[in-house]
């Protein structure tokens, strides 16, 4: 969940074709997985658009690997390779070690290696696969820009530049002063508390969540999702991986676009809130 967005300043699986420099995991989980390997062993990495580093390793396994550890240590330098492919080139030398105490993967494959790939995601048919190209019928879908090479960010008329981040768990993270304004428009709200942990939060984090029946999110109306305050310090919204299970997605990172449709119908008749800067 943006696992390494402030550390980097310092399924039973199958591979479900078109690009074979990336063998996906599926069904897709929250974060979404694939396969990867280092020193002839076969991991499995959250593809995390949050985190700004090309790779990262986990302790355990950094140690399964030979690797020696100092626990507590945000950040620490390793001598593990990680490729895509049994004999690929490494996505990353001297791949660092990142501390979590609650992780569910070997480690992170971030932003600047995903961005290399047209990455299709479909939560709706549990399925998400890495393609050389965009087939052409996906740019008759709605789009919209990713406005910044160095991180996954879209604009979204009333919340401004957002961060996509297909490693945190939620719909939608507000940075404080929006948070506030929400909860202030939304009175009703019941207030709900999530915990965690994160390097980008500074460890151990609590942050408080609004479970809400109907959202209108720019062109989207997303049902029975969660909005948060944000787990660490950025002024921009952020868009979780809650989102995937009601959207398709193509994510077409060199040709910086994000296509996307509703993928299933919206039944309820409340009306939707609506976020806005």
């Amino acid at each position: 969940m943006c696992l390494l967005l402030a550390a980097a300043g310092l399924l039973s699986g199958c591979h479900t074709g078109g690009d074979a420099g990336i063998s996906a995991v599926n069904p897709p989980k929250r974060m979404p997985e694939i396969h990867v390997w280092s020193k002839g062993e076969k991991l499995t990495m959250g593809a995390d658009t949050g985190s700004q580093l090309p790779a990262a390793i986990f302790p355990v396994t950094a140690m399964d690997l030979g690797s020696k550890i100092r626990w507590g240590k945000p950040m620490q330098p390793s001598s593990i390779e990680v490729s895509l492919t049994r004999t690929g080139p490494p996505v990353q030398e001297n791949c660092p070690v990142v501390h979590s105490f609650f992780a569910t993967t070997d480690g992170l494959i971030g932003w600047p290696e995903l961005r290399k790939h047209v990455w299709h995601l479909d939560y709706g048919k549990g399925e998400h696969e890495f393609r050389a190209s965009l087939p052409p019928e996906v740019r008759q879908w709605d789009s919209v820009a990713v406005q910044k090479w160095g991180r996954p960010m879209v604009h979204i008329k009333g919340l401004g530049d957002c961060l996509i981040d297909s490693g945190a768990p939620h719909a939608v993270y507000l940075p404080p002063k929006l948070w506030k304004r929400f909860l202030k428009s939304y009175p009703q709200a019941r207030i709900l508390q999530f915990s965690g942990d994160s390097p980008a939060a500074g460890g151990y984090f609590r942050i408080a969540l609004v479970p809400v029946p109907k959202l209108q999110l720019g062109r989207l109306q997303l049902e029975n999702v969660m909005v948060c305050e944000s787990f660490f310090k950025t002024p921009h919204v952020v868009l979780g991986t809650q989102i995937l299970e009601q959207v398709e997605v193509w994510l077409d990172g060199p040709g910086r676009r994000l296509y996307f449709r509703q993928n299933k119908p919206i039944t309820s008749d409340q009306k939707a809130l609506s976020l806005s800067a």
